[in-house]
């Protein structure tokens, strides 16, 4: 019977009654690959390609598409981060970099051209100044963008990603750089377009009126302003800043217009910084160290009188913060669950010696992150049941606030055990006779197994008397016959194979959803949390990037606990959609 229940759970997982037919290498033979991520990758210049496509239409949808790509990047590094807290250094992380700067230079090529496209607007029906600067600070910034872009691109082309086979793989950045091209003449264009116009200041037509006078070419002021597509330069030294509302440290432009003048003085906080006008033009790139409103402005000195500019406020905002949880999930009652945490700030920088509290079951509790940003802790329950633990960050003078949450499972021991530690782990005691917990195990899933291949064994009879000839029957029964016959260690051989079985699973999840295949195993968890599945799908996966990503061996208890859990997917998915 116990060498039954071992062949059945066998066929089950490894034949078309449960699972597909085995596929490519068995685990120990394959060869360590980069397709998950060369598939993501290509996958994000996809994204990257459909963003330079609404900037080429001038699409007001370029930015959600620039942004989306963004999204997908940080959600990466977010990933990677997540799988550090388990100690799992991740490949990715040595290809993120020049995808978050293509990224970014996507971003500022889709802002920089609606900031253009927007304000050039009120400049040719209002010739207003403030608009001109403004279209003149988009296409710095498409000209930034594109210079990121290409930079990125350069880098990416020298990647080389070990395929299944073994052969190398490189991504194609072609289509993106044809793009690039395309976008390049564009921002030609615009220039051609913002240069139309003559940035003169009062004094400056005045005199061009007076000469045309003498040349008996009389004209008056607006009329020349309309002629010659003049923006008039307000009189005054006039301020800007490139975002109002900064976080601390975070870099804020001040730039502006000064015409007449050599020389001005920036005023920040009590800081007066002396700065040279080129041009007529002037910036200067600080930070705030603290939070709170700053009156910025400027000042200079012309004919012996000093000038002041219009008076910017800059609000200055906390760092917002963000706290990674994670932990392997489930523990039986009274048995401890470690949960790992990572406090990050806006930037994704690790904070070091700050306090957070956790908060479990009741209990409130106070830790502080180490030098890398990270804390670690366990709990506990004596009753079953799923229960949310909750870890809070509640900030500093500098750092904003910010909390997070994760659901863990305590589960009741199924039997009661006897003997000794050892033993106890090993074996129970049902009625005075002594199984294994892996023998027993095995034979509660046939059980529960056992009305789907009456089944299926039923589907067969049917389809003989449709039409199965006797031959090719005797043929199948043989073939049944034959599987009986595997021994032991071959048995163990295949269960050994954890890659193939959890791949096996996932390709049927992913193609049965519609789903990318580029999901993560985690992503894929969340995808189908509310799935009747969802608890064995998540203990499968987490038990396979241990073994898989992490290279840690499975203790006993793990493997079993893996093989359950296996056999629990398929008595909810996978024999009820072969039923």
């Amino acid at each position: 019977m116990r060498v039954a229940a071992l062949i059945i759970l066998t066929l089950l997982i490894f034949s078309g009654f449960g699972l597909a037919m085995e596929r490519h290498l068995e685990y120990e033979k394959a060869y360590e690959n980069d397709k998950g991520i060369y598939i993501h990758f290509r996958i994000i210049l996809l994204y990257s390609e459909m963003a330079l496509d609404k900037v080429i239409a001038e699409d007001n949808e370029s930015i959600y598409y620039a942004n989306s790509v963004e999204a997908k990047l940080n959600t990466t590094r977010e990933e990677v981060e997540f799988y550090k807290s388990f100690g799992i250094e991740s490949k990715v992380e040595k290809y993120l970099p020049p995808f978050l700067e293509l990224g970014n230079g996507l971003k500022k090529i889709a802002l920089g051209q609606r900031l253009f496209l927007d304000n050039i607007e009120v400049v040719k029906e209002m010739r207003d100044y403030y608009a001109y600067v403004n279209a003149t600070l988009g296409l710095e910034m498409v000209k930034e963008g594109i210079s990121s872009a290409e930079k990125a691109l350069d880098v990416i082309d020298t990647f080389e990603f070990v395929d299944e086979d073994n052969s190398t793989l490189t991504l194609d950045t072609s289509s993106l750089r044809e793009k690039l091209e395309k976008i390049k003449k564009m921002y030609s264009g615009y220039e051609r377009v913002l240069s139309a116009y003559k940035v003169l200041t009062p004094e400056e037509v005045q005199e061009i009126i007076k000469e045309k006078e003498k040349n008996g070419e009389p004209i008056g002021f607006e009329e020349f302003l309309e002629e010659n597509q003049v923006v008039l330069v307000p009189a005054s030294i006039t301020l800007y800043a490139s975002n109002l509302n900064p976080y601390v440290y975070e870099n804020v432009t001040f730039y502006g217009y000064a015409p007449g003048f050599e020389n001005v003085y920036l005023h920040i906080e009590n800081q007066t910084i002396a700065l040279r006008v080129k041009g007529g033009r002037f910036s200067y790139v600080y930070s705030f160290d603290k939070v709170g409103k700053y009156e910025v402005f400027a000042t200079g000195l012309k004919n012996g009188s000093v000038v002041k500019s219009n008076v910017l406020v800059v609000n200055v905002l906390k760092v917002p913060t963000k706290i990674v949880l994670s932990s392997r999930g489930s523990a039986y009652v009274n048995e401890s669950i470690t949960v790992k945490g990572l406090l990050l700030d806006y930037y994704g920088r690790p904070l070091k010696g700050e306090e957070v509290f956790g908060e479990f079951d009741g209990e409130r509790f106070s830790l502080v992150t180490s030098s890398d940003g990270r804390f670690s802790f366990n709990v506990t329950s004596n009753e079953a049941g799923k229960k949310l633990l909750n870890v809070t960050y509640i900030g500093s003078e500098i750092y904003a606030g910010s909390s997070a949450s994760l659901g863990v499972v305590f589960l009741e021991y199924p039997v009661e055990t006897v003997g000794g530690e050892e033993e106890a782990e090993n074996t129970v005691n049902i009625g005075g006779t002594e199984f294994s917990i892996f023998e027993l195990i095995l034979f509660v899933m046939v059980l529960v197994l056992f009305g789907g291949i009456g089944y299926l064994a039923r589907k067969v009879y049917i389809r003989r008397r449709r039409g199965i000839s006797d031959e090719e029957f005797v043929k199948l029964l043989k073939a049944l016959e034959e599987a009986w016959k595997i021994e032991e260690q071959e048995v163990e051989r295949k269960l050994k194979s954890f890659r193939e079985m959890y791949r096996e699973v996932y390709e049927k999840l992913i193609k049965h959803y519609g789903l990318k295949p580029s999901l993560t195993p985690r992503e894929l968890v969340n995808r189908l949390r509310k799935e009747a599945f969802a608890y064995h799908l998540e203990k499968v996966t987490v038990l396979y990037e241990k073994h898989f990503y992490g290279k840690k061996p499975l203790r006993r208890r793990e493997v079993l606990d893996y093989l359950r859990h296996i056999a629990g997917l398929i008595v909810s998915f996978i024999v009820r959609e072969e039923l």
